[in-house]
């Protein structure tokens, strides 16, 4: 997969977290969370530096679903969307964004 994909997809999760939250912010959280889960599915993480590595670590702890269950289907991102703190939002916002500036800088043409 190419960095193009994942910047692309990066940058759609930072658009994601933009206001306004039409459908509440938890959604829009759902929705990054998606994107992310999308541009991170065959990238090989072997190329990120560690600054990446590192904001990448937090992202994959801010979107574990482990210990959430959906008896009501209603999808486990949205639920741990939903239980996020204030000061959570802000380091995933800020986690997203780093990413999706590491990934824009790289050359697209890197596999």
């Amino acid at each position: 997969m190419s960095i193009s994909y994942t910047d692309e997809k990066f940058a759609e999760a930072r658009r994601c977290l933009m206001l306004p939250h039409i459908n509440g912010e938890a959604d829009s959280i759902m929705g990054a969370f998606h994107e992310c889960d999308l541009g991170l599915q065959n990238l090989d993480r072997d190329i990120l530096d560690d600054c990446a590595r590192s904001c990448l670590s937090k992202l994959d702890e801010l979107m574990d679903t482990t210990k959430i269950t959906d008896e009501e289907g209603r999808g486990l991102w949205l639920l741990k969307a939903e239980t996020l703190s204030t000061d959570d939002m802000i380091v995933l916002s800020r986690v997203i964004s780093e990413l999706a500036d590491w990934f824009e800088s790289k050359p697209h043409g890197e596999d």
